[in-house]
């Protein structure tokens, strides 16, 4: 089954605790190679990484992220039992201060 497939079946996901959804999936069919997502509600990051040769880490705070599929995969985390607090928009924009680096 195809990761979009999945993602239409709610098929994906594994609640790690209450705030974070844990995705992962291989790169293609029977590879080794994977990534790995998990979208902490609390912190309100995405966190990426693959087993690959360069081992990154990359963060991203939701802000960076498109507010719908958030919001589906916050609706993903609640149907495995998480309590996520809920998306708020403004708060994010609140947190952005004017010139310079944003988190």
């Amino acid at each position: 089954m195809s990761l979009a497939e999945d993602f239409n079946d709610n098929n994906y996901g594994r609640k790690v605790n209450d705030f974070v959804l844990s995705v992962s999936y291989s790169v293609t069919p029977g590879s080794s190679l994977s990534t790995y997502f998990q979208y902490d509600f609390m912190a309100r990051i995405m966190t990426t990484r693959t087993n690959g040769s360069d081992g990154g880490v990359v963060v991203t705070p939701f802000s960076q992220m498109d507010s719908e599929s958030l919001e589906q995969l916050r609706n993903r985390l609640i149907d495995l039992g998480g309590k996520p607090p809920a998306l708020s928009p403004t708060l994010d924009k609140g947190l952005r201060k004017p010139g310079g680096l944003n988190p």
